[in-house]
This record gives C-alpha cells, sequence and structure tokens, in this order.
C-alpha cells in the first residue's frame, strides 16, 4: 500500500465526514490508497454510517472522546501505506489530488514529509505557521523548508513517524502538533511546503459544550506541558504568559474564577491529558475539583490502601474508580488488579497514588486481593469490587477512630433484580456464626489481621469473605466497630452471587466454613467475652 489517508471526527460533524469520504470515492479501487477513520466518540456515530455507506474505509470507534493525539495514533498504528496523510475531518480532497501528492514524491525521493496548502472555500490560501520559532502565518508562493506542520495538512513517511514515537499523548487538544513538529526537526526529517500540493478546508467548528475559557485554559496547558518538556528552564515563565493571555483574552475575571485558573495553571504536577480532557468535556468546576484532590492525596502519607480487583467490565469499572477518586478522605492509594482481557491502565488517571497490576492469566477475586495487599503500602486495607461503588464519605472514618479500631464495617445497600435491600447490622459473633452480614467492599481492617491470617483463601469458590472474616477474628483479639457510611453493592448475573447453580456449592463451602472457623469463632467468644471489644453501641452477643 502506497497512502494511507487518516483522519479523526468527534462531536457532531457527521457532514464533514461524508464531504471527505465523498471526495475519496474516486480512489476506492485504485489499490494504492486506503482509508483510516476514527470515530472519538462522535454523536451521531460516524462509524456506524462509514461502515454502512462506504465498507472499503477503516472505521474505529471509541466510546468516548480520547483526545485528538490518541486518536490520530490509533489511526496511524492501523494503516499499512508507507506514506500517511494526516488530516481533518472538515478538509476536501480535490479531484485528482492524491495522484499528484504519488508523482511528487516518485520524482523527489530526497523529501521525507509534505506541509500541504490549505484552501478555503473561496479559492484563497490560508495562512499557515511553517516555522517553529516563528509564530507568524503566511503563504508562500514557493516551495520552502517546513519546521512545523500541523495536525491537518501532513504528509509523511510512516517510519519516520514511528521513529519519532507519533504524537505524545500527554496533550488531549492542542499543542500535539508542535511537540512532533519538534521531534521530527531534531530527527533531521526534511519537511517541504509546497503550495501547488493542497487541500480545502472548511473551517467547521464544532458545537461545543464548553465554554471559551475551558478550551484556552486547557491550550495553555498544553504550551506548560511543551515547555516542561523540550525548555524546562521556562516551565515557569510559561505559566505567567498563561495566565496573562488568559486574563487578555477573557477580560475582567471574577476573583473566585481567576483563584481556580490560576490553581490549575500553577499546580506543579498534574496529569496534562486528564486535565485538558476534564476542561473540555466537563469544565473548570470539574478540572478544579480534580487538582484539588490530587494535590490532597499526594500531601498526605499513605493510610489506606484500595484493593480494585477488575475483570472485563470497563463501564462499570469506570463508575467504581470514580467513586474511589471522589473520596473526601484522600490519605489512600488505590491498586487496580486486572485479572481479565480488556486493558483499563488508559482509563486511569495520573496524579494520583494509583499501582496497576495485572495477572498473566486469569487468577480469581481472592488471589488478585492478595496480590494487591501484597503491594499496599497503607496500615489499613480497603476493597471494592468493579461493578460496585463507594460514597463519598465512605473512607472518612475519623483517625482516632481508625487508629483505635481493627476492623471497621459499614452498612451497605444492595441491588438486584428484585430491588434494593438495605443491609445494616450491629457487630454479633452469634450472627456472624449462622452467616456473613458484612459484605466485601463495606470492610476496613488493618493489614496486619489479613497477613497473620494467610491472607485470602484462594481455593475456595464462593463466600470467600466470611471465611477471612471469621479466619482473622479467630486467630486475634480485634477491636471492632459499625460505622454510619454506606457502599453500594451491585448484584449482577455474572458474578458468583449472582449465578444460578452454585447453591450445591455454597451449601457445602458454608458447612465448611461453619465447622472449622465460625462456630470456633463463636464458642471462644462465649469463652473469652471479656477479652472482646466490640464497639457498635449495642453490645455484642
Amino acid at each position: 500500500m502506497f497512502l494511507s489517508v487518516v483522519f479523526v471526527t468527534h462531536g457532531d460533524r457527521l457532514d464533514c465526514v461524508k464531504r471527505l469520504l465523498g471526495s475519496l470515492e474516486e480512489y476506492r479501487d485504485e489499490g494504492w490508497v486506503e482509508v483510516v477513520g476514527v470515530d472519538n466518540g462522535s454523536e451521531p456515530q460516524a462509524a456506524a454510517y462509514i461502515k454502512r455507506a462506504h465498507p472499503w474505509v477503516t472505521a474505529i470507534r471509541n466510546d468516548r472522546n480520547r483526545g485528538t493525539s490518541r486518536a490520530f495514533n490509533q489511526g496511524i498504528r492501523s494503516a499499512s501505506g508507507t506514506w500517511v496523510l494526516i488530516i481533518n475531518d472538515d478538509t476536501v480532497v480535490p479531484e485528482g489530488m492524491l495522484r499528484r501528492f504519488r508523482s511528487f514524491l516518485e520524482e523527489n525521493e530526497d523529501v521525507d514529509g509534505i506541509a500541504l496548502g490549505l484552501k478555503r472555500e473561496g479559492g484563497e490560501y490560508q495562512a499557515l505557521r511553517l516555522k517553529i520559532l516563528n509564530l507568524t502565518k503566511h503563504h508562500p508562493a514557493q516551495k520552502t523548508r517546513a519546521t512545523f506542520v500541523g495536525s491537518g495538512n501532513l504528509l509523511i513517511k510512516k517510519q519516520l513517524l514511528e521513529k519519532a514515537g507519533l504524537y505524545d499523548e500527554h496533550y488531549f487538544a492542542g499543542n500535539e502538533d508542535m511537540d512532533l513538529s519538534l521531534r521530527l526537526k531534531r530527527a533531521g526529517v526534511r519537511i517541504l511546503y509546497v503550495p501547488e500540493l493542497f487541500i480545502h478546508h472548511l473551517h467547521v467548528y464544532r458545537n461545543k459544550k464548553t465554554n471559551w475559557i475551558n478550551f484556552i485554559l486547557a491550550r495553555r496547558l498544553g504550551d506548560i506541558y511543551y515547555a516542561g518538556k523540550f525548555f524546562r528552564p521556562l516551565k515557569y515563565t510559561v505559566r505567567l504568559y498563561a495566565l496573562r493571555d488568559i486574563k487578555k483574552r477573557m477580560g475582567r475575571l471574577d476573583p473566585e474564577t481567576l483563584r481556580k485558573v490560576k490553581d490549575i495553571l500553577f499546580y506543579k504536577n498534574p496529569s496534562f491529558y486528564d486535565l485538558q480532557r476534564i476542561l473540555v468535556t466537563e469544565g473548570l468546576e470539574a478540572a478544579h475539583r480534580y487538582v484539588r484532590g490530587c494535590s490532597a492525596v499526594q500531601n498526605n502519607p499513605v493510610m489506606v490502601s484500595v484493593i480494585l480487583p477488575t475483570r472485563n467490565r470497563e463501564e462499570s469499572f469506570r463508575k467504581a474508580l470514580r467513586s474511589v477518586l471522589e473520596q473526601e478522605r484522600k490519605d489512600w492509594e488505590l491498586i487496580v488488579v486486572n485479572d481479565g482481557d480488556t486493558d483499563v491502565s488508559g482509563i486511569l488517571p495520573e496524579g494520583y497514588r494509583i499501582k496497576y497490576l495485572r495477572n498473566d492469566t486469569r487468577a480469581g477475586a481472592s488471589a488478585s486481593r492478595n496480590r494487591g495487599i501484597t503491594a499496599a503500602e497503607g496500615e489499613f486495607i480497603a476493597y471494592l469490587d468493579d461493578d460496585d461503588a463507594w460514597l463519598p464519605n465512605h473512607l472518612s472514618v475519623p483517625a482516632d477512630i481508625l487508629r483505635r479500631c481493627d476492623f471497621i464495617y459499614s452498612a451497605a445497600e444492595i441491588r438486584d433484580k428484585n430491588g434494593p435491600l438495605f443491609l445494616s447490622s450491629p457487630f454479633s459473633y452469634r450472627k456472624l456464626a449462622k452467616t456473613n452480614f458484612i459484605p466485601t467492599p463495606a470492610v476496613i481492617h488493618r493489614k496486619s489481621l489479613v497477613s497473620s491470617a494467610g491472607g485470602w483463601n484462594e481455593d475456595l469458590p464462593c463466600l470467600q469473605d466470611w471465611e477471612l472474616w471469621c479466619r482473622m477474628l479467630l486467630r486475634t483479639e480485634a477491636v471492632i466497630r459499625r460505622v454510619d457510611t454506606t457502599v453500594i453493592i451491585n448484584r449482577s448475573e455474572d458474578s458468583i452471587t449472582g449465578r444460578h447453580g452454585y447453591d450445591g456449592i455454597r451449601r457445602s463451602v458454608k458447612r465448611h466454613i461453619k465447622t472449622r472457623f465460625a462456630l470456633p469463632l463463636f464458642l471462644r467468644h462465649i469463652s473469652r467475652r471479656k477479652n472482646y471489644k466490640a464497639i457498635n453501641g449495642s453490645g455484642t452477643s
């Protein structure tokens, strides 16, 4: 394959996609051109239209906007052409122009890439920035060396892109082209601006859900990341410039908005990708909450290690992850253990204390939790399953209570096809000897408890949490407390507790736990009641 045309679309630009693909239809059966379109979470879905109306085009669908850099990289990686033409979705390729591209490249073998001209609908050329250190836009009448090429008019050898490392995926919106241009220049890649080789640029603007300040702030964050990457001594100066530029563009800002803008611009250790993404998709308030949350997490030593195993449930995992990130308490770390085939590392935000572990083969929930506990640095362990969620105050147990207790559990709201069930019971050894009334995501306990008990039992097919609670409490004189927070537990058909056909296994496991751990625990409590401290307001039995 000689040439791969790669474009990205998102938002409500289906009409643009139709015009672009219509202009490329003449190359459908020529064999030397392929087209790759990346649908970056558009509505209506451009990918569905492409597969239906242009089946010869390769369509890649993202369920959400992943940012310009990541989407273009997806298209480039899937391209099979020697040359890659990277264009925007609001462009149109003039009739026969790709053949002119090919002729020029075959006649000028010393050229590594071309910065294409852009013509407006009226036929006049669009002024372009062609130099990295010169922000002036102009339209040269002759061929000239270009050191800067935007991400909408670049024709280049795929091999050189791959050697340079493709687009830097730390950018969500803007500056990815400047970053790539500098790396190509430093690698000695020779790119020419050739005005005779052009495409039409329609300048169709998206219906932005975000307001102007969020867009400008996101672009300035790209400037800060770029400066820190290539010109580190200028990073603080660029922050000051960014603040001045926002004030100039936005006019007089109210003191509260200005404070939030400063907090975002001068935050020292952000994930630029996540911060830009939140600004563009959710707005200034959400971005400011993100910055404050990251700062609080980074400035506190780890008290609680949250273990979150997951297996092929990306959508529910997102909700569980968000419930951890939104916790009011910030002295936690999150350990995600992936026990499935779906890679969720791209979902995890930077700026938080998050460890990502992946099992080589399917190991099960208990083995995944044991692996997470081994990697944990906190004094206490908390659990969350990938289809459950915490309320924001779940980890907000006062420090003095946390220090005085060994095993803490909360209320739980269990949701299944029969509706919600609220579970909140005072602690009772008698009741624990009969059944488990403490769900896994409701528990916070000292790491030393589970370590001394030998960890989770990886051989049991179900009721592992009940077995562990009994085994932990049987081997130590633990201080136990129920707290008034809530966890939301979803019982579904793909979970052990939601499947049919497990009744016989559950009965067998339940007999084993009762005989081996639960009844001995209760009998020891009866004989040594004075040595136990159960703090729940109503005593224990």
